[in-house]
């Protein structure tokens, strides 16, 4: 006799899920145990096993069906048996409740019509298997940024086919090519030239300091092209497709690529929306790439300007403002809300201000930009600061307000993908509005603009869609690196943000200038701060100002990812002397037992 397979009940209070994808199909031998279906709950995303072995002989219930739990959704038996013919594998309180349904269920349709009715599913099934047996890849991603290629590579390695669109003649997006990488480049020519200026505090005797910047330039350029060609490696190694050229979405699972005036159109059964962002311009300095630039412009800058206004203070705005003053410009920074870095925890944002003013960059906080006119030396630029009209002038003015996705003209709402203010809304899984389509990074609502979250956002949609085990991103565990000097990193929450979710909260702080490492490096600038509560000891976050601090974030990372306790962390035998002693003295100081301080 053949047998049913119905819909579990996953728990006490769950009475229904959704099959989200088949991962057999009819004809198929299955062994007991193995994973039919994949389901969603309210509570769980599950795999369903057989019940038994044999053939898959008729699937009832299909992908997007929400199914009360103890509904048959499929049929399994031997080879020409006929599904009629099966036997219930449900609990005997499902075979019951369905032997006195079909005995009250009114023979209103012929045999002749039920025949009917399963000719035109069968036919639909096979329409719909034919379809997918068409497509040309089992995935495309569009857009190579670190989302996209990080999504294409893991596709690779869980035996999809897999295709990755990219505009660019070369793969990696603007992290790779116009961001994160080139960016960090230059901010380590800047870092050598300012230790190579307090040389003799360490014995070293070297003449005066001075910049070759095509030589940084062309350092950056090589550092670029070698991890280029990287992700060209690993799409060979992983069997990834690179196709260059511009992609858009004409058609449910169509792509359409247009590269020199010529076209190419690609299908796919899953799509995955990787397009990135670009610098958000300002109508009030539209940039022009010469006198008023924005992050993409400055990177090519083939000469050190004497001055130079940055507008804005988050990461980007604060990391030029650094990497220029460094290299010897007159440094004004500007932001609208009260304080640089306005995501991080107050105290980091004061230190940094404090740290800037040392360095003589000259911060307005709480400064609004009104209007811009370009001078004979430059750029003259009026702002509102605190209710009071200021003047500033320079050569160079740089826009650095934050980033624009890129999703206009993409097709992407005409395929029914929702969006609002071009952003595109997705589930915990990454899916969009549309099923089969998934988004990940700067173009999803709400979420944290920075590689590491798209690459993370990628694998989640890839194992997903490919029916492997993975989990749901939680965003409070996401860690903020800053490149500037000194350098600023953070995980978790900071104390306001710990406070107004309602937790009581005790804070620890220790400080570079108690650590003998810093002492031997002369970087003793910045503290260490962690916040736990104070119920159960978790460690809510962790903020670093100073040497090493997006490296040391990474300890801090693990431990909100593990739910440690502060207990824990500053039990943990820290390594001496090393930066990272700091973290375990930042630990104790919450219990206000730091030893060092």
């Amino acid at each position: 006799m053949a047998t049913e397979v119905v819909m579990p009940q996953m728990g006490e209070s769950i009475a229904e899920g959704t099959i989200t994808k088949w991962l057999v199909k009819e004809g198929d031998e299955v062994e007991r145990d193995q994973p039919l279906f994949e389901i969603s709950t309210d509570k769980v995303d599950a795999e369903i096993p057989s019940p038994a072995s044999g053939v898959l002989l008729e699937i009832k219930r299909e992908e997007g069906d929400t199914v009360p739990v103890d509904d048959v959704v499929a049929v399994i038996g031997e080879e020409g048996e006929e599904p009629s013919e099966a036997e219930e594998s449900a609990a005997p309180e499902a075979e019951e409740k369905e032997a006195q349904e079909e005995a009250e269920e009114p023979e209103e349709e012929s045999e002749e019509e039920t025949e009917e009715e399963a000719e035109k599913e069968e036919d639909e099934r096979e329409e719909a298997e034919e379809e997918e047996e068409e497509y040309d890849y089992d995935l495309v991603i569009l857009g190579s940024g670190p989302g996209g290629y990080v999504a294409g590579i893991r596709a690779g390695q869980l035996g999809l086919k897999v295709a990755v669109v990219e505009k660019d003649p070369r793969f990696g997006g603007t992290c790779l090519l116009r961001g994160c990488i080139p960016t960090k480049a230059l901010l380590y020519t800047a870092e050598l030239m300012d230790r190579f200026r307090k040389s003799k505090e360490f014995g070293i005797r070297a003449s005066e300091v001075s910049l070759d910047i095509s030589k940084a330039h062309e350092h950056k350029r090589k550092v670029v092209d070698k991890n280029a060609r990287g992700v060209e490696f690993l799409f060979k190694k992983n069997d990834v497709q690179g196709i260059h050229g511009f992609g858009k979405l004409v058609g449910p699972h169509e792509i359409e690529v247009e590269k020199d005036g010529e076209i190419e159109r690609v299908t796919a059964k899953n799509i995955l929306l990787a397009t990135g962002s670009v610098p958000r311009e300002i109508p009030v300095a539209e940039t022009d790439g010469e006198t008023i630039l924005n992050s993409d412009h400055v990177l090519e800058l083939e000469r050190i300007p004497s001055s130079m206004i940055v507008v804005g203070a988050g990461a980007v705005g604060t990391e030029f403002a650094s990497l220029y003053r460094s290299f010897g410009s007159e440094v004004q920074i500007v932001e609208m809300l009260p304080r640089l870095l306005p995501a991080e925890d107050e105290e980091v944002s004061a230190e940094l201000a404090r740290s800037f003013k040392k360095r003589g960059i000259t911060s307005h906080t709480d400064a609004k930009l009104t209007e811009v006119e370009e001078t004979d030396a430059g750029v003259r630029v009026t702002l509102d600061e605190e209710g009071e009209e200021k003047t500033l002038e320079a050569e160079i003015l740089l826009i650095a307000v934050g980033r624009a996705p890129v999703t206009g003209d993409l097709g992407f709402e005409e395929q029914g993908v929702e969006m609002e203010d071009g952003y595109i809304e997705v589930d915990e899984m990454m899916r969009t509005s549309t099923s089969h389509i998934y988004a990940i990074g700067d173009i999803v609502k709400g979420v944290p603009w920075l590689a590491h979250v798209a690459s993370a956002m990628g694998i989640v949609a890839v194992e997903h869609m490919a029916g492997a085990e993975t989990y749901a991103l939680d965003y409070d565990r996401v860690p903020q690196v800053t490149f500037c000097d000194p350098e600023v990193a953070s995980v978790g929450l900071s104390e306001a943000e710990a406070k107004e979710r309602g937790y009581d909260v005790e804070v620890g702080k220790f400080p570079f200038t108690a650590l003998g490492k810093a002492a031997i490096m002369g970087r003793t600038e910045g503290f260490v701060k962690v916040v736990r509560e104070t119920k159960y000891d978790e460690v809510l976050g962790v903020h670093i100002i100073g040497a090493h601090a997006t490296d040391l974030i990474a300890e801090a990372c693990a431990a909100l990812q593990l739910e440690t306790t502060a207990e824990e962390l500053f039990r943990t035998i820290h390594a001496h002397p090393t930066m990272a002693e700091s973290v375990g003295e930042a630990a104790h100081a919450s219990h206000g037992s730091a030893i060092h301080f």
